[in-house]
């Protein structure tokens, strides 16, 4: 984004000022009834493509030397680009070698799974007391009702509503849609996938047969361990709350981390199976994220191709004093 050191964008659109304190912008944002000033780093869910639409409807005074200023972006504070279509620099070009690298990782991690796992399950009994607490956290109920209920209830009451309020109803429903749908939809590809591989669970190991499985079963508990769905349930909302608030991004990872070791030191899953469920459960909210995007719900791409959470303006104008 190209902006004049002092210069101001004529039809009192926008305007930017460089003094050390960071950029403060005079917009006119749908939120706000009049232009007003306020500095970028308040409001980093604010798209970067709205400013270059504004640029371009609009021209600089030509005798004002442009001046290169990155747009404001919450990612760059996370340290991770949250704006890229896919996570671990996969795309279509290299997704087969993403994958037979995923397979040499859990081949290699596979190694030390009974160690860790007998290393975790011999750990003091208060220490095990804290994970087995820990690990309930991974259930995914405590999320899916909620959000399914105020989704249900946004929705329902976007169709008795008009204006500003329907369109926060709308927003509403959208941003507990997304939640329902990434934590869910991931969680049940996890279920059909642990049962149908069918590998046993750390109490089902003998020394006569390490590696044991009861493919497509739905009832064997002992033989639905890989992957682990607290893991991937824990990875999947964590990736879903830096989607939406992406300085959240290390907190809501490291929580999940805590989460999916619990499962290893309460016996019930070894490393291979938390791992893959971390993948399962970030890859799957990246797909989703893409296919409410091409709906147009919550995220739209912009000119650089990045994905951006679009701003709340409807919710924000309810409860932000003007």
């Amino acid at each position: 984004m190209l902006l004049h050191a002092g210069g101001v964008l004529r039809r009192g659109v926008f305007r930017c000022r460089l003094d050390g304190r960071g950029r403060v912008i005079r917009t006119l944002d749908p939120r706000f009834p009049k232009p007003v000033l306020y500095q970028t780093e308040l409001y980093p869910e604010l798209s970067p493509f709205r400013y270059r639409e504004l640029l371009q409807r609009a021209s600089w005074p030509s005798h004002l030397p442009p001046v290169d200023v990155a747009a404001p972006s919450a990612d760059k504070s996370a340290m991770i680009d949250l704006g890229k279509s896919w996570p671990f620099g996969l795309s279509r070009r290299n997704a087969f070698w993403f994958g037979l690298g995923f397979v040499v990782l859990i081949a290699a991690l596979y190694w030390l799974d009974q160690p860790i796992s007998a290393w975790a399950q011999g750990l003091p009994d208060n220490v095990r007391a804290v994970f087995l607490w820990i690990t309930r956290w991974g259930k995914s109920d405590w999320i899916l009702i909620p959000s399914f209920i105020a989704w249900l209830v946004a929705w329902l009451l976007s169709l008795l509503t008009r204006d500003a309020i329907r369109l926060a109803l709308r927003e509403l429903a959208a941003l507990s849609g997304f939640i329902f749908v990434g934590v869910g939809l991931t969680g049940l590809v996890a279920t059909l996938l642990k049962r149908a591989i069918g590998r046993g669970r750390p109490e089902a190991w003998t020394a006569e047969s390490p590696l044991s499985f009861q493919s497509f079963n739905w009832t064997a508990y002992d033989y639905q361990s890989f992957p682990s769905g607290h893991s991937t349930t824990a990875f999947a909302f964590a990736t879903v709350i830096a989607f939406l608030w992406p300085r959240a991004f290390w907190p809501a990872m490291l929580i999940a981390a805590v989460i999916a070791v619990s499962r290893v030191i309460v016996g019930e899953h070894y490393p291979t199976d938390i791992t893959a469920g971390a993948v399962l459960g970030v890859l799957g909210v990246y797909a989703i994220r893409q296919l409410f995007m091409a709906r147009g719900w919550l995220f739209a791409a912009d000119a650089e191709g990045r994905i951006e959470r679009k701003p709340f303006a409807a919710l924000r104008s309810l409860f932000v004093r003007r």
